[in-house]
């Protein structure tokens, strides 16, 4: 690791006799007379010319590097400012401590780093701007495989220990606290009460791997890395390019060259605080978590929680994530096991357009076991310019919630000038599972135009569990609706469906309080109900195998082929029993539902229920 080092230049000597020997001869040679008003010394004018190009620098990565100038008048200089050209000729103004001096010090390279030129601007303070020739930046073992392990700008190698209180990196500051030590196997590393803030660097933050902690690696050898926390961890982030809506990667574990990339474990009796990051912490290999973890997104901007491929939460953690997008987002399963979660989050600001999230996103299989879940989310039109939607959780393949499990989800929207969020859903999938858990979603939004409490493209199982779903929006309010079966097997489930007129011109609003493709309802035990409720809408209806254009009529006795009541009956309303009849239309995304079993109205036959209980 290299360190800045102050050199006294022969040039500048000379130049200070020089411009002393001038003062003492304008002042006649003595201390006590002062020159003539208005008269400047020589040296206050002209342009400063750099005598000094910097030179070439080869080294083998993650070896640092410095390139200097030289000037005739050092005190003619107003500023310095250093200069990073890519290969392709994009220039990056650098904004570290060394960058505003007559010496840039890059602290390290990387291996996937390609050639880089640096120069430096002059500007005199006659206004005068000189640019220098530029200095090549080249590593000699480029494409080698080895592991490096980045804290910001510097590297440790295996078997090297950093002491961050011991860096100096300018302008009074050190890189900040606490120890990091890589085991000389490759594979271990130990991070003690780390405190590190990337607010001041030598040369720049983004001439790092990223700008906070990396395992930065070329065809890695290893199938697995354990980062092992101790003590109190803190890695704050204030980087943020809004021309680009990014926020840098905190924490990352940057794998290529690979099919599968390894396993990181992240382990530790400490905890780890990460604030901001377009992610905040990533492997693009899988992930297992044992500790506790906080992600605090205090940046208005684009930013993600933890994002890996399978992820794994392991027993008796705690994840604490506040993010603008998705809190934990898995390429493939996530799994969190007996683990306490929870999720703020607000619809993030999207420069590119409009945008879904997902706030557990599982891109395989979601698994909820013995887990404690808690997600609030919202949207705000002073932040986000279109959200088009946000789901609690949401998984490619099926969502499973079992073993004693939680799960609480709200939502709230702010008022908007015009519609700016589309869709909430609660929980969504291809299936979803609840068996011996508890779940509670709560969407209250009039400034939204469509809520969904649980979707899934093919069955909503719920086994001795409770659920309870309360949707209410302006638009289409879909309590739970599954395309496929409802299967409740002695569970307590509560659904209840309203709608505001806010968004009454964009069309008219249509309230579903359970819709399914099929329905096996099985309750025993007298204390417990199945309540679907829908205000003004229809409570509760099954589509038929044959969807029929011209819609039956209500009639009393139908006898129904898709509703499975076992050991249970239709308590209210009164007397009513299973009909063939129509559902609204509404948005063509619900035209699935055209014709259906349901139960009509006692009052008038004609409609269909807007309340339905069925128990023992």
């Amino acid at each position: 690791m290299k360190e800045k080092v102050k050199v006294f230049r022969p040039a500048v000597i000379c130049s200070l006799v020089l411009l002393m020997v001038f003062l003492l001869s304008a002042c006649g040679g003595s201390g006590g007379n002062e020159p003539d008003e208005g008269t400047q010394p020589a040296a206050d004018t002209g342009a400063p010319v750099i005598v000094t190009q910097p030179e070439d620098v080869i080294v083998s990565y993650p070896e640092g590097a410095s390139f200097s100038i030289e000037v005739d008048h050092p005190e003619l200089v107003a500023s310095y400012q250093w200069i990073e050209v890519d290969q392709v000729g994009n220039e990056f103004v650098l904004n570290g401590s060394s960058a505003h001096t007559d010496t840039l010090v890059v602290p390290s390279t990387q291996g996937l780093n390609a050639e880089l030129d640096y120069y430096c601007v002059v500007t005199g303070t006659d206004g005068s701007e000189t640019a220098s020739e530029p200095g090549r930046l080249d590593i000699d073992n480029r494409g080698v495989s080895k592991p490096v392990f980045y804290v910001g700008e510097y590297a440790v190698e295996p078997g090297e220990t950093l002491d961050l209180s011991t860096v100096d990196i300018g302008d009074g500051y050190t890189l900040g606290s606490g120890t990091v030590a890589y085991d000389a196997n490759g594979t271990d590393i130990t991070i003690t009460d780390m405190d590190f803030d990337n607010s001041h660097s030598m040369c720049d933050i983004l001439c790092g791997p990223n700008v906070g902690i990396s395992l930065v690696f070329d065809h890695p050898d290893e199938e697995e890395y354990t980062v092992t926390f101790v003590g109190e961890n803190r890695i704050m982030n204030t980087y943020f390019d809004p021309d680009y809506n990014a926020s840098g990667i905190p924490v990352d574990f940057y794998f290529v060259g690979t099919e599968e990339p390894p396993l990181v474990n992240l382990v530790g009796d400490g905890s780890l605080t990460v604030t901001n990051g377009s992610y905040a912490i990533r492997n693009t290999g899988d992930m297992f978590i044992d500790m506790d973890i906080t992600v605090a997104q205090t940046l208005e901007n684009y930013g993600d929680g933890i994002v890996a491929e399978h992820i794994m939460v392991a027993e008796g953690n705690t994840l604490d994530l506040t993010v603008y997008g998705s809190a934990i987002n898995a390429g493939g399963n996530l799994f969190i096991q007996n683990a306490d979660v929870t999720a703020h989050a607000h619809a993030p600001h999207i420069s590119m357009g409009i945008a879904t999230k997902n706030i557990l996103q599982a891109g395989g299989d979601l698994v909820l076991d013995g887990a404690n879940v808690s997600i609030d989310t919202s949207a705000n039109p002073e932040i986000c310019s279109h959200v088009a939607g946000l789901t609690g959780l949401n998984a490619d393949n099926t969502v499973y919630i079992s073993n004693g499990s939680t799960v609480s989800y709200s939502a709230s929207v702010n008022e908007g000038d015009e519609l700016y969020a589309s869709q909430f859903l609660g929980i969504s999938g291809i299936a979803v599972e609840i068996e011996d858990s508890t779940v509670d979603i709560t969407i209250d939004c009039p400034y939204i135009f469509s809520v969904m409490g649980i979707y899934t493209e093919e069955g909503l199982t719920v086994l001795n569990s409770e659920l309870d779903v309360n949707v209410r929006t302006s638009g289409v309010v879909n309590g739970i609706a599954p395309e496929g079966e409802l299967n409740v097997n002695e569970s307590a489930v509560n659904v209840t469906a309203g709608t505001y007129d806010y968004y009454a011109d964009l069309g008219e609003s249509d309230c579903y309080g359970t819709l399914c493709g099929n329905a096996v309802i099985r309750i025993t035990d007298p204390a417990i109900r199945f309540s679907s409720t829908a205000e003004g809408g229809l409570a509760f209806g099954c589509n038929l195998d044959n969807i029929q254009d011209d819609p039956a009529e209500y009639e009393e006795g139908y006898q129904a082929t898709k509703i499975d009541l076992q050991g249970c009956a239709v308590q209210t309303p009164a007397n009513a029993v299973a009909a063939p009849g129509n559902v609204p239309q509404g948005d063509d995304s619900y035209r699935y539902y055209i014709t259906v079993e349901t139960y009509y109205d006692a009052q008038d036959i004609s409609a269909p229920a807007s309340e339905v209980v069925i128990g023992a």
